[in-house]
Parts: structure tokens; C-alpha cells; sequence
């Protein structure tokens, strides 16, 4: 039997972002290994709650075999741990993906100086520009872009990365085959002719809101740094240079024009101590002496034009001016994106759960439905609510976005008004 179907077993048996699989692979040698173990020996290895053991046991290897055979009618690579190609930064991470499917050709990503670029899908033109600007000059100074293939920041930085030249890598939160957005249906062709479509969802996997939080550690994971862009105070952006910071990558911001609101998250960023991007010089330096044979700063001090006429026509742009609807029910914890940090509900008020807001995910909402006391420990919360470890992750981050939550050190989320 094919290799490949004992890894996608192991994929499907252990979710996505799970934390545990080079501490399953040690324990039971391989992927094969961990298949052919008994029921018991899977439990005796103390790696598992026994909702994950009875969500391994009903793994249907045959289904793990269409998968393979789905990808190999497709063309599409698969790229697990023990193959050379899977890239060396990304297994590193907390949480690699067991299996990587890749449409294009991804290349040897640890002799690229690779960046990843993200921010909000509804943004503003004079972001699009900057964006468009700076990813083609990092593409023609030798630069890989990463980003995530959503509409606005996303798109801007592929289109960009195209124009310069370059081979983007668009790592995607739903099958390579799964007709998301097909209004950038194209461009995803045209970068699986220069560089590669990448994912650890499996071919017809739907997209879903919370794929794209856990996604995002890949973005961060296979590259050097992450460049946010325009993103408000819960943009999901946030959310990859969590990942980046966690992983030991870079963060860079591109100050806000004009400062606060929509720029929110990124000049929080700055403060914080992420490195401003005025021109691509100031992502390429910190590159240069690693890469000298890829990259070319000359001229990259030029500071960039942030004019809105440099930006191609995109779907999902919105003016500067334009507001943002908050999200959920009002008093159901979701504020506007201009609002301060949510307020905690303190231990001395009686704890009332709201209604539950609009909205939510299937597993965000089992989550939600979980939360007793105005402070939980993720462990008791993933518990409660009887999710694998990598939908827990999803909805908790699901939640922190909404505003619904807040993470608090030690591993504990308070609930937020």
C-alpha cells in the first residue's frame, strides 16, 4: 500500500494543527506504524483523550486511499515530514501539517527569502497600492511572497508578486480544488504556473471561517517574516503574527495612512516593537546577508508611492471612509473595529451568559455554549465542549476575534462584555 495513504490516516486521525505528531511519529516509529497499532496500543501511549481515540478508530483507511488517488488524477503533490521537499522551517513549528498538498511547484522554500503578506480583505485603495507596490519590488529583488489568496491585502500581494516577476506561494484554507472565490479563480492559475498552491486540507475540503485562523501558521511557518498590512484591532492578520512571533519569525507593519482605525492592529503592532515598512529595503536588509544569491537591494530604498491609481481593480475593496459593522449582537461581547479593548466581566459580578451571538461556527458555538465562569482554562473548555484539539484551537480563536473572548496568560480566556 501506498506510503502517502498511511499519512493522510495519520492527518485525518490527528486533525489539523495538532501539536502531538512528531510525539506519535517517536512513539510509534511511522505513519504505517501508528495504522497498524492496535486500539490498545493507541491508548496506552497516553498521547490521546478518548474522544480522539474513538475519532481514530473511525478513520476509514479506504477513504485516506481515494484522497491519494484524487491528488494523483489531479496532479497535485503531496508532501509529507519524511519526504526532503517538506520544507525545513516548517517543520519546526508547533504544529506542522502532516500532509501538504501542493499545486505549481513549491520549490526549495529554505534557500528562499520568503515573506508573508496579510492584512483585511475590505481595504482601503491606498493600502491595495502600497501593497500591490511593495510585493512587486520584493518579487523583482529576488523575494518569495506568501499569502493567503483571500480578496483585498491577500490578492493585491499574489497580483503584486506576479507583476514583479516573482513565484507566490498562496497557501489556501479549503482544497486546492474547491472552487473558493471564483472571481480570483485566475490568478490561482497563474500562480500554480510560477509558484504553487499550497494546503493541508485535503482535495473537495470546503472552506470554512474557522480554517483560516489555523491556516495561517503555515503562511508564518514557511517564511522568514510576516508583513502585515492594513488590518483593525481583531483583524485575522493579528492572528498570523501571533504565529510568526510564537515560530520566531520577523514582524513588520506598514504604518497606517492615517494612523488608527482600520490601521488599528498594525500600528499596535509597531508599538509593540514590529519593524515599520517605509520601502522594500527595510525587509530586504534584514534578508541580505543570508541570501546574497537571491537577493538584489539595489534601488529598494526608494520609499513607496502609496498611490491608490498604482492598484488593479479588486473585488472587496472599500474606501478609507467607509466603517465597519460590528459583528454579533449588541451586548453579546462583539464591538466596531474603533472600539478599545473589550471589557473583562470581573469575578465578583454574577456570571449570566448572553444569548449567543450571531453568527458563529458550529464548533465556535459548542465553545461558547461551554463558557461558565468569567475565566476558563482552554483545557477545561476544549474538554466541556468534546472538539478535537485542532477545532478547539479554530474556535477559541474564532471567539478572540469576535471579541467574545480574551486570552489571558497561563493558558486561560476570559470572557468578555
Amino acid at each position: 500500500m501506498d506510503e502517502l495513504i498511511f499519512w493522510v490516516y495519520l492527518q485525518q486521525a490527528l486533525g489539523f494543527a495538532n501539536r502531538s505528531l512528531f510525539a506519535v511519529l517517536d512513539a510509534f516509529g511511522s505513519a504505517r506504524g501508528f495504522y497498524e497499532a492496535s486500539a490498545a496500543e493507541k491508548k496506552a501511549c497516553g498521547l490521546f483523550r478518548p474522544g480522539q481515540l474513538q475519532k481514530i478508530q473511525n478513520v476509514d483507511i479506504n477513504v485516506c486511499a481515494k484522497i491519494v488517488e484524487k491528488c494523483a488524477r489531479l496532479g497535485y503533490d503531496m508532501i509529507t515530514p519524511d519526504s526532503d521537499a517538506y520544507p525545513i522551517r516548517l517543520r519546526h513549528i508547533p504544529d506542522p501539517p502532516a500532509v501538504l498538498y501542493v499545486s505549481g511547484t513549491l520549490g526549495d522554500l529554505d534557500d528562499e527569502a520568503a515573506v508573508a503578506v496579510v492584512g483585511t480583505r475590505k481595504c482601503a485603495d491606498s493600502s491595495r497600492a502600497a501593497v500591490f507596490e511593495l510585493c512587486t519590488r520584493l518579487a523583482q529583488a529576488g523575494a518569495v511572497i506568501v499569502s493567503g489568496g483571500a480578496l483585498g491585502i491577500d490578492t493585491s500581494a499574489l497580483q503584486g508578486a506576479l507583476n514583479g516577476g516573482g513565484k507566490p506561494i498562496a497557501v489556501l484554507g479549503c482544497g486546492l480544488d474547491y472552487p473558493y472565490l471564483p472571481e480570483n479563480e485566475a490568478l490561482r492559475r497563474d500562480i500554480a504556473k510560477t509558484g504553487a498552491l499550497v494546503s493541508e486540507y485535503p482535495p473537495g475540503y470546503p472552506s470554512a471561517p474557522q480554517n483560516f485562523p489555523v491556516r495561517n501558521r503555515i503562511m508564518s511557518g514557511l517564511s522568514l517574516g510576516v508583513i502585515v498590512a492594513e488590518a483593525g484591532p481583531r483583524s485575522g492578520a493579528l492572528i498570523t503574527a501571533k504565529h510568526a512571533l510564537e515560530q520566531g519569525r520577523d514582524v513588520f507593519a506598514l504604518p497606517g495612512d492615517p494612523p488608527g482605525g482600520r490601521c488599528a492592529g498594525g500600528d499596535a503592532l509597531l508599538r509593540d516593537g514590529a519593524k515599520p515598512v517605509l520601502s522594500p529595503a527595510d525587509v530586504l536588509e534584514e534578508y541580505a546577508a543570508l541570501y546574497p544569491h537571491r537577493l538584489d537591494l539595489g534601488g529598494s530604498e526608494i520609499p513607496l508611492a502609496r498611490s491608490a491609481a498604482q492598484a488593479p481593480a479588486l473585488n472587496g475593496a472599500v474606501r478609507a471612509s467607509d466603517s465597519r459593522k460590528p459583528r454579533g449582537k449588541s451586548g453579546g461581547g462583539a464591538q466596531t473595529a474603533n472600539d478599545q479593548r473589550p471589557s473583562v466581566q470581573t469575578a465578583s459580578e454574577p456570571f449570566r451568559l448572553p444569548d449567543m451571538p450571531d453568527g458563529l461556527s458550529e464548533a465556535a458555538g459548542k465553545l461558547y455554549r461551554c463558557i461558565g465562569a468569567p475565566v476558563m482554562g482552554a483545557d477545561a473548555l476544549v474538554e466541556q465542549s468534546g472538539l478535537s484539539e485542532a477545532a478547539a484551537i479554530a474556535a477559541l480563536t474564532e471567539l478572540e476575534l469576535m471579541g467574545i473572548i480574551a486570552a489571558l496568560p497561563g493558558g486561560r480566556y476570559a470572557f468578555c462584555l
